[in-house]
């Protein structure tokens, strides 16, 4: 009987052992696509239920995350509503185009990502109050008939107005704009309250509009 060399027996050894590495590897692969495939249905199934409550206007508890953006275009609220401390992970807030008959909170919410009011319509005032948005907060053509409140604001991006309707005045005091403020509404302001520290740029911003300055923060 003819002898297999060492060569051949050590090459079909090799050639085994890969095989069982590349099928453990595999098993490997596809038990983390399908953990993330799990994942990402877990997350999208939350923010749809979460995206439902909202648009019914049931509450929200303090302190949710939602995970990706939410998208509430064309939302309708008959009265006031409030998204206290509310955290987005990543993506966006989109507003735009929604009727609040009442008034709007979205005090203290952190969005990584851009928060979009345009052509938001509310009957009252906009709470803004606090709000960490890393983008762009879009304010375009909206109609608020009181004030709309931007005390403490951190804002990564620009902050834009052009085309909204104030009914009352407009309050900056405290905020932080990382990018461009465009004040071109299509109604003038009544007033704005402002910090000492952004007093200059948003004078520039809207020369016409009587500013009260505070004077005692920052």
């Amino acid at each position: 009987m003819k002898k297999r060399s060492f060569v051949q027996e050590g090459g079909q050894s090799d050639k085994r052992v890969e095989k069982r590495v590349e099928k453990k590897g595999g098993e490997e692969m596809k038990e983390k696509f399908d953990k993330e495939d799990k994942e990402c249905n877990e997350i999208l199934k939350d923010t749809l239920e979460l995206m439902r409550k909202i648009r019914e206007g049931e509450t929200i508890p303090f302190g949710t995350i939602a995970k990706i953006g939410l998208d509430l275009r064309n939302l309708n609220i008959d009265g006031d509503y409030h998204l206290y401390e509310i955290a987005i992970v990543k993506q966006k807030l989109d507003l735009s185009g929604s009727t609040v008959k009442g008034r709007l909170s979205l005090t203290n919410m952190i969005i990584d990502g851009f928060l979009n009011l345009e052509k938001i319509n509310i009957k009252s005032t906009l709470y803004l109050i606090g709000i960490t948005v890393t983008g762009n907060l879009i304010l375009k053509e909206a109609n608020i008939g009181g004030h709309l409140e931007l005390a403490n604001a951190m804002i990564g991006g620009d902050l834009n107005l052009e085309d909204a309707i104030i009914g009352e005045e407009l309050d900056l005091r405290g905020i932080n704009i990382g990018g461009n403020l465009n004040l071109t509404t299509k109604k003038r302001l009544k007033r704005i309250l402002v910090s000492e520290t952004m007093a200059q740029l948003v004078h520039f911003a809207a020369p016409t509009v009587p500013l009260i300055v505070d004077r005692r923060g920052k």
